[in-house]
């Protein structure tokens, strides 16, 4: 059994670098991890580890147990920021872990439809995570999918487009889904490691593509890319030669 760990990364807003509203993220996907049933809890483990180790003294301010509690920051001009997340970087290689990441590149100030665009997304990711497991080998390997909960009437939206997406038949997934089970199944962070692994990819997908898509307009994304480039590179998976699963369609 397969476990697809998902969250978002960029924006899902109109993007216009022009219009200091609307200066979001020239990028929206779903980023995050895919990992074997059964090396799930040595995962989960270890990085229950790593936040008791680096946030343990938020941990205690904030009365949670650490299994709750959500690093929510990246920044490489803080050193334990960056041991984090080359911590959990070792840990995701070690249990064999591979990211897993899909998003668009948004037309500059175009009429974006935020829910069509999460729902296409959603799909793409989907079809990529089918053609992952079956690349495994065999017919004996099924999948599920879980990604971060948002408002319920957004959630909806993407459940009833995945599931209808999920049972019916589709050229491009050839025989349709039998390795993907169930429809994605929306959760609270929270209570989900594996959903606060994927925020934590997300964070830095979000600001390494940032950089890559436009090298010359946001230099000062480069650090980023520097620091934490060659890790997200490394335990990408490839399908074949020109396919990688971290993947930005313009």
């Amino acid at each position: 059994m397969y476990l697809l760990y998902a969250d978002e990364f960029g924006h899902d807003g109109v993007y216009d670098p022009a219009d200091p509203n609307r200066r979001h993220h020239p990028l929206f996907g779903l980023a995050g991890l895919v990992i074997t049933a059964e090396n799930w809890r040595v995962l989960d483990r270890r990085y229950l580890g790593l936040k008791r180790h680096f946030f343990r003294h938020e941990i205690v301010r904030q009365g949670v147990r650490a299994e709750r509690f959500e690093p929510k920051e990246l920044d490489v001009g803080n050193r334990r920021d960056v041991r984090f997340t080359h911590g959990l970087f070792d840990v995701l290689d070690d249990v064999g872990a591979v990211v897993f990441a899909y998003g668009v590149k948004k037309p500059i100030a175009f009429a974006h439809d935020s829910a069509a665009t999460y729902g296409s997304t959603t799909q793409a990711l989907m079809r990529a995570y089918e053609r992952y497991i079956r690349s495994r080998g065999g017919t004996r390997h099924k999948a599920v999918m879980v990604i971060d909960r948002r408002q319920e009437k957004r959630d909806v939206e993407v459940l009833a487009s995945a599931q209808s997406y999920l049972f019916s038949a589709h050229s491009d997934v050839a025989g349709g889904f039998d390795r993907l089970i169930e429809s994605p199944m929306l959760v609270r962070s929270e209570w989900h490691h594996g959903i606060q692994i994927a925020d934590n990819l997300c964070r830095v997908i979000g600001r390494v593509f940032r950089y890559r898509l436009d090298r010359a307009g946001q230099a000062k994304w480069a650090r980023f890319d520097a620091a934490f480039g060659p890790r997200i590179d490394a335990l990408t998976h490839h399908i074949a030669p020109r396919w990688r699963s971290v993947y930005i369609r313009p």
